[in-house]
């Protein structure tokens, strides 16, 4: 793991977010295609900032390395996959994103970030899905290693998504 990491929790209720930061996302977001689904633009990325309950940023030496998105349920969120839990489950956490910037990949930010995010929600239930089709083996991986469930696999298009909780 990596030593000296910075952390800041953006909520969109009360915190207002940078252009420069908006930006930083946008590329790390982008950089991280095809295992995301593309923002494309800053207003895309400040319209789904607007619709989350946080996001939880990581910074080594001034640079954003690593991002998660995390909704609850009061969202107005539209996604497929978001809409799946929500129609399920009275109350949840749904990381509707990850990226971590390619040169930080494999030290334990991902790790790292769900461990917080698991301590912010206190024992809520957390959601997630994974690309099966095409077959996202790491991060299916990751999350089963760290006790993520699969309940349902969805097709959406020429996609396939395994929905899953912990």
């Amino acid at each position: 793991m990596i030593k000296n990491l910075n952390t800041i929790i953006k909520d969109p209720e009360k915190d207002m977010i940078s252009k420069k930061l908006i930006k930083a996302i946008l590329e790390l977001n982008e950089a991280n295609l095809p295992a995301l689904g593309s923002l494309g633009t800053i207003e895309k990325v400040l319209e789904l900032y607007t619709l989350t309950s946080c996001f939880y940023l990581v910074f080594y030496q001034d640079e954003l390395i690593a991002f998660l998105v995390l909704m609850d349920e009061k969202s107005s969120y539209q996604s497929p996959n978001y809409l799946f839990f929500k129609s399920r489950f009275k109350q949840f956490s749904y990381i509707d994103r990850v990226a971590v910037s390619s040169k930080y990949q494999r030290k334990g930010i991902g790790t790292f970030l769900y461990s917080q995010i698991t301590d912010l929600i206190k024992g809520q239930r957390l959601c997630c899905e994974v690309n099966t089709v095409p077959m996202n083996i790491t991060s299916y991986n990751f999350h089963h290693k760290l006790g993520f469930k699969v309940i349902e696999e969805c097709p959406f298009g020429k996609k396939k998504v395994a929905m899953m909780i912990k």
